[in-house]
């Protein structure tokens, strides 16, 4: 294998510490420390291509993290769940009822699903990354909902209990059970949600019929009004925290959106967008590493997964020891 000398035409150079301004790409040899370091340049935010799905599915719903996360429902996949590892999704345990449009929260070893298309039912599901059990039903079922939080400590935003109609009620689930919580200013369903349940963002959904630009954060007993989204939109996806929040996809009078928005608990800001437009597409990670998978593209149910990287300054990396 060649060396660096003959890659580069120099040695690493051995120094007793950091150099104070490296260039972009020199690398060096810290002999205090004993390790390998170089200059990596600034990268920019980007969506990259991930691992597809075992299936095409929309109305899906997961949760987890970019490297660890889970995906459960939606159609045409009614009980299934596939579980990602940062580059592939294998099959996980199947759900003990068909769910589709429902919400999620939690992580892959430890998620929950609430909340059904089919009646809409108030069914609550958790999962241990192995298999699912049945939990206490909500205090009303209803489809089209928003989670957020975890397996212990769960919302659920908003959502539809019937035909023609959209609630602004919210429950709070305490790893066994659900009590109401603090109800939203105005009823809304196909909102996006993310957060803990005491530090919460709803985003998006209806009314009006083309999407809403309207965020709403919680702090466990009442709603404010957060920032006003960019762009209106409904059946997003959503990664993050109530102040580094994350809003992709979704559509907007019927349309698959690309946009992306990040959120720092006062005002939303563009970045990049997504590489397919993605309808009904569920969401996992953190602001910073986020995932998007599944829904509707222009082509119709789609399998694929996009991961999200936010920009990055310049900065030394180390790459070894001695």
């Amino acid at each position: 294998m060649a060396t660096y000398k003959e890659i580069n035409g120099i040695k690493i150079q051995s120094v007793s510490s950091d150099p104070p301004a490296p260039f972009i790409g020199e690398v060096w040899y810290n002999s205090g420390s004993e390790t390998i370091k170089y200059r990596q340049g600034a990268t920019s935010a980007a969506w990259s291509t991930g691992g597809n799905l075992g299936g095409s599915n929309y109305n899906i719903r997961g949760a987890g993290t970019q490297t660890a996360a889970f995906s459960a429902g939606g159609y045409p996949d009614q009980d299934g769940t596939e579980e990602y590892d940062g580059s592939s999704w294998t099959a996980g345990g199947n759900m003990n009822n068909n769910n589709s449009d429902g919400a999620t929260a939690g992580t892959l070893t430890a998620g929950l699903y609430f909340g059904n298309d089919s009646g809409p039912k108030a069914t609550t599901e958790e999962y241990n990354g192995t298999s699912w059990t049945t939990s206490n039903a909500m205090g009303t079922g209803r489809l089209a909902l928003a989670g957020a939080g975890t397996q212990t400590a769960a919302l659920a935003i908003g959502g539809a209990p019937g035909p023609g109609v959209i609630t602004n009620a919210v429950e709070e689930y305490n790893g066994s059970s659900w009590t109401a919580g603090g109800a939203l200013p105005s009823p809304v369903e196909r909102n996006a949600g993310c957060g803990t349940q005491t530090a919460a963002l709803s985003m998006g959904g209806e009314p009006p019929p083309s999407g809403s630009t309207l965020s709403k954060e919680y702090n466990g007993s009442s709603w404010t009004n957060g920032g006003a989204m960019n762009v209106q939109r409904k059946k997003s996806g959503a990664a993050g925290l109530q102040t580094a929040a994350l809003a992709f996809g979704g559509s907007n009078s019927g349309a698959a959106l690309v946009s992306t928005e990040l959120y720092n608990g006062s005002s939303w800001t563009t970045t990049a967008n997504l590489n397919t437009a993605k309808n009904e597409t569920a969401g996992a990670g953190i602001q910073s590493a986020a995932l998007a998978f599944g829904g509707e593209s222009p082509g119709g149910k789609t399998s694929t997964t996009e991961e999200y990287n936010a920009a990055a300054p310049a900065a030394t990396r180390t790459v070894g020891t001695d």
